[in-house]
């Protein structure tokens, strides 16, 4: 099928836009915004470009049998059903008082769940660059999980290796 010179110069244009608007995004500190919240008396952050929504928990997450403890249940958002997972429990944090209030909808190469949070405490934007690797007593497992932290012990959560890491994967028959 023969492309058409309309054809031809929409395509170009399309292109020509793409740049633009990817010229327009990236700035000259390569700073990432971030979304921080409250875990277990630690403030965390998630880049915001993997969040989808953040919501107060107003339906009942739903208890799955068989399943890891850091994995919570399933919840219903807005007719899409989500795995909701404790990161609490996943990093091995120490259980508070504090109760989940909040969830952070993330996605991740078409991987969608609902992260729990005991209070959103904002956005922000950060330089990747100056983030620290060395986080004392934390398990290798836990470190690949942790993009870095801030000089102020924000605790930047990486995303993608969360989502793909083979632990929050259930594969299981009941």
């Amino acid at each position: 099928m023969a492309i058409t010179k309309e054809k031809e110069l929409l395509i170009e244009r399309a292109k020509l836009l793409q740049i633009e608007i990817k010229k327009e995004n990236t700035n000259s500190l390569n700073l990432i915004n971030v979304v921080r919240f409250k875990l277990s008396e630690e403030e965390f952050a998630i880049e915001s470009d993997y969040i989808n929504q953040v919501a107060t928990i107003n339906n009942v997450i739903t208890p799955l049998p068989g399943v890891p403890d850091f994995i919570k249940g399933i919840i219903n958002v807005r007719g899409k059903i989500l795995s909701v997972i404790d990161l609490r429990s996943f990093l091995d944090l120490p259980i508070t008082k504090d109760k989940h209030n909040q969830l952070i909808l993330v996605e991740y190469n078409e991987i969608e769940l609902a992260i729990l949070a005991d209070k959103i405490t904002g956005n922000d934007q950060i330089n990747p660059d100056t983030l620290k690797n060395n986080l004392p007593g934390t398990s290798a497992h836990i470190k690949k999980l942790i993009q870095g932290v801030t000089n102020d012990r924000l605790i930047v959560i990486d995303i993608k290796q969360l989502l793909q890491d083979k632990n929050i994967i259930v594969n299981e028959n009941i």
